[in-house]
């Protein structure tokens, strides 16, 4: 039986992040699914826990050959031991295994602006929130 679009979106996804996240595991859940203009969303949050606060999660929204990341946490208890850096690098072998060239997000917090530009995003404007990386460069 052949995947649909929204399966393969989710096979992909837990590919990427089973290579390359190591708090992810098998029960894990990863949805897919389309809002009413088309666009496709994918998202990540382990054992069903979704959409809870304070728990390790990743959204993800898929317009034409941009995604935008709405919402990407690290549950508190396991932040600054190097798992934000290996959930973007899932997502952008993600991206690249679906030809998409750029990841935008709007940046709350001068700490996470940081985290960003280490991540290579570049801030839209000096004052921007709003950061942006070239996945295909």
């Amino acid at each position: 039986m052949k995947e649909s679009r929204i399966e393969q979106l989710c096979s992909l996804m837990r590919y990427a992040l089973e290579a390359n996240f190591s708090l992810y595991n098998k029960s894990d859940t990863v949805k897919a699914g389309t809002f009413s203009k088309g666009d496709i969303w994918v998202a990540y949050s382990p054992a069903g826990l979704m959409p809870l606060d304070d728990v390790t999660r990743i959204d993800l929204n898929l317009r034409d050959e941009i995604c935008y990341v709405p919402e990407a946490k690290i549950e508190p208890s396991e932040r600054r031991k190097g798992y934000g850096r290996e959930l973007f690098e899932a997502v952008e072998e993600f991206c690249k295994e679906l030809g998409i060239s750029r990841i935008e997000l709007t940046c709350s917090g001068k700490g996470n602006n940081i985290f960003y530009k280490k991540l290579g995003f570049k801030q839209k404007g000096a004052d921007s929130s709003e950061m942006y990386k070239e996945v295909n460069e």
